[in-house]
């Protein structure tokens, strides 16, 4: 029979696919990998046959990200917390305009050098039939 006492504090393979949005093969590689701190693999028995991944529910019930904190001094309006918020979101999206930038400046330069490479096979249009 197997053990169920510490069932609550661990997830399985299936649940915790679930909560990451992931396909379930894929949270089998990430504890095969080390991924998962804490993660073990049951002994295999007459139910499960290979044996069950369980993956310790404090992985994903603490806090993974730091996120900005703003103190405030006083109650703030609506119209301050939309300022905020357009202030954030304009700050982010310059950002990703500046990354966007730079990955197509890139992307440009390796098709540039990749014509060059094969601008020598060039034919007359006439050679293609």
């Amino acid at each position: 029979m197997t053990d169920t006492s510490n069932d609550e504090k661990y997830y399985t393979v299936s649940e915790v696919a679930k909560i990451r949005g992931i396909r379930r093969q894929s949270v089998i590689d990430g504890c095969k990998r080390g991924q998962y701190h804490g993660a073990y693999k049951t002994e295999p028995d007459s139910f499960n046959r290979q044996g069950v991944w369980k993956i310790p529910v404090t992985l994903f019930d603490t806090p993974t990200a730091t996120q900005e904190v703003m103190v405030l001094n006083k109650p703030i309006t609506p119209a301050d917390l939309k300022n905020m918020i357009e202030q954030v979101v304009d700050e982010r999206m310059s950002r990703l305009e500046k990354r966007l930038e730079s990955h197509d400046k890139l992307l440009m330069e390796t098709l540039r050098e990749t014509h060059e490479k094969n601008s020598h096979k060039r034919r007359g249009w006439w050679k293609f039939w």
